[in-house]
């Protein structure tokens, strides 16, 4: 039967109570037995006491009665002595003590007093008498019944004196039983009470400990830790409460280890987006070519949102609607990508909504086999797109074009989330400020090259035998650094170097320039300085710094025995070694002065004849290739 712990208290108690009162009344008991035997004890010890008495007043009664005999009267003490003799035998003849022996024995005592005091009333009679046989004959009967008497009170006496110590000897045995009995009573009880205490201590420490147990458990992470109680009572229905407790912990520390899981993942794709947000970024910033920009634009877009596709389209002044600059598939498409396809915007009503609105516009799967979209399908999107999107590309608060990412997988759920596209818009953003840094950077570079050119003009200006030397040969040079397959950036580089090759001539007199003799040698001298004046004039302006090479150089000769530093070989920029050729083909076809230009063939002859001389092997053969497929 199970019980609560109140219940369990209370029959501990009651139990225990129960067990102390049994004891109580069993000490109690024995406690009484053993008064009683005591009180025996004492009646015996009062009888034996009365029977001492009585021996006493016989030996004086008789003493009495023989001194009455010899003076021939009565004693006046007597008849007293044998009415107090009566009184104290008359105590003790119907007390349960004496045995029936004894009973009859008393009896006979009080009889033979009787006749004691017949006698003694006999011989007083006798005597005056002179009839002694008689009279010996009662005193001698006198005699031996007061002897029998004393006899049969000593008898008595004896006999209570066994009784006493055989009473005196069951109470003390008693008590001591009674001891023993009480000290080995009290022992269990202490013992029961104490196992019994344990036993209900134990019955609720030991849940406790369980629950206890489990509860650090539980701090440990171990949420599937249950407690198993069958007691029966609170602590179980504690124990129920602490696995219901568990079981909703347990559900949600699995609900917030999914959500931390989805929150990792989701923390994890936010910083992998930034990263490659930040360095599309940076790639977008670094890039101030603008076909090349729109070509990056499209390529990022299209891998970082992994769409299918994207395209790009630009307004421009010679066009009505946007024109298609750049388009890139994530993967191979049956497409056409459109470059230079001008976008009627008329017939495109989503793409009209972007411009006017200057938000993105989103294109569901229903939408794109919408009659009304078929126009726009066929001109922004493919036939393979299920879902499209088009951001407009806001530039100085105008919108200068669009950008469209189309989808060509079914998803089941909206395949452009809202995460994807605010990704999509801050790498527009982004995109928006490379662009302008783009559209900047052209026109700071058309208009360093138009002061650049402007300079050149102004040198070649002061001979009219050089003018125009400088764009001759700034063509032919980048025509050699084509073929080279320079990058861009060389190419650009070159192309400067050449414009302002000899502004360091703006210093030399005119006369010298124009002199239709051949020069002296100071006035060549004065001409040789021309490339350090023009590194001299150019080195403050850090725009310039990286083409001062060509401008110090252009001059030395591969082997060595050019002008101004005597450079030799490989030690000559490769772009110094473009310009010196470029522009001694262009001067030994020139008129000057002195001379009258070479022809081609005349030149090329002596480019081949100075090859690994004056000019590098290498360069000079791609040059006379360049002529010879020019002219042939």
């Amino acid at each position: 039967m199970k019980t609560n712990i109140r219940s369990r208290i209370i029959i501990a108690v009651v139990v225990c109570l129960v067990l102390i009162s049994a004891t109580l009344a069993y000490v109690l008991f024995e406690q009484s037995r053993i008064d009683k035997k005591f009180l025996l004890v004492d009646k015996i010890i009062s009888h034996t006491g009365i029977v001492d008495q009585a021996q006493t007043v016989f030996v004086s009664l008789l003493a009495e009665q023989r001194a009455s005999i010899r003076v021939k009267k009565e004693g006046s003490q007597f008849s007293n002595l044998i009415d107090e003799l009566n009184a104290l035998l008359e105590t003790i003849e119907h007390k349960p003590i004496l045995a029936e022996k004894e009973q009859f024995l008393l009896k006979r005592v009080r009889s033979d007093i009787a006749r004691l005091s017949s006698l003694s009333s006999n011989l007083l009679v006798l005597a005056g008498s002179t009839e002694t046989s008689g009279k010996n004959s009662l005193l001698s009967e006198f005699d031996a019944l007061g002897q029998k008497i004393t006899t049969q009170l000593d008898q008595i006496h004896i006999f209570l004196d066994h009784e006493l110590e055989k009473a005196f000897h069951e109470a003390s045995e008693m008590r001591y039983g009674a001891q023993k009995s009480v000290v080995i009573s009290g022992t269990l009880l202490v013992f029961f009470l104490v196992f019994f205490s344990f036993q209900l201590v134990r019955s609720i420490t030991r849940p406790i400990n369980d629950l206890v147990k489990a509860t650090q458990r539980l701090k440990s992470s171990e949420w599937d830790y249950r407690v198993n109680l069958d007691t029966g009572d609170e602590l179980e229905e504690l124990a129920d409460s602490f696995n219901s407790m568990a079981e909703q912990l347990s559900h949600q520390h699995l609900s917030l280890k999914d959500q931390l899981d989805r929150h990792s993942i989701q923390l994890k794709e936010r910083s992998l987006d930034l990263e490659i947000l930040l360095l599309a970024s940076a790639e977008l910033s670094s890039e101030l070519d603008i076909e090349q920009l729109l070509k990056l634009m499209a390529q990022k877009l299209t891998s970082t949102l992994k769409v299918t596709y994207c395209r790009i389209a630009l307004k421009d002044s010679e066009h009505a609607g946007p024109v298609i600059r750049a388009a890139y598939p994530i993967r191979m498409l049956d497409w056409e990508p459109g470059i230079g396809n001008e976008l009627d915007v008329k017939y495109c009503p989503d793409l009209q909504k972007a411009f006017d609105t200057g938000r993105y516009v989103s294109v569901s799967n229903t939408e794109m086999f919408d009659r009304r979209h078929k126009v726009e399908l066929e001109q922004i999107f493919t036939s393979e797109t299920h879902s499209g999107l088009i951001f407009p590309l806001v530039i100085k608060g105008r919108s200068e074009g669009a950008i469209i990412l189309g989808e060509s997988r079914v998803w089941d759920r909206e395949p452009f989330s809202q995460e994807k596209i605010a990704l999509c818009q801050t790498l527009i953003n982004q995109s928006v400020i490379a662009i302008e840094n783009a559209e900047n950077y052209v026109s700071l570079h058309s208009m360093f090259l138009d002061t650049t050119s402007a300079l050149s003009s102004a040198i070649d200006a002061k001979s009219h035998w050089t003018k125009g030397h400088s764009k001759r040969m700034t063509a032919l040079a980048l025509r050699i650094g084509r073929k080279l397959s320079l990058d861009s950036e060389s190419l650009n580089l070159l192309k400067v170097g050449c414009i302002l090759h000899d502004i360091g001539k703006i210093g030399t007199y005119e006369q010298i320039l124009n002199k239709a003799e051949p020069l002296t040698d100071s006035e060549l001298e004065i001409i040789r300085q021309h490339p350090v004046k023009g590194e001299l004039i150019l080195k403050p302006i850090h725009k310039f710094k990286a083409i001062l090479p060509i401008v110090r150089s252009h001059h030395e000769k591969y082997d060595g025995t050019g002008y101004p530093d005597g450079l030799k070989g490989e030690d000559i920029p490769i772009l110094a070694r473009i310009a010196a050729l470029a522009d001694t083909y262009d001067a030994m076809t020139a008129d000057r002065p002195y001379r009258k230009g070479c022809s081609r063939l005349e030149a090329i002859a002596e480019i081949k004849r100075c090859s690994g001389t004056q000019f590098d092997p290498s360069i000079a053969g791609v040059f006379i290739e360049i002529l010879k497929d020019e002219y042939s």
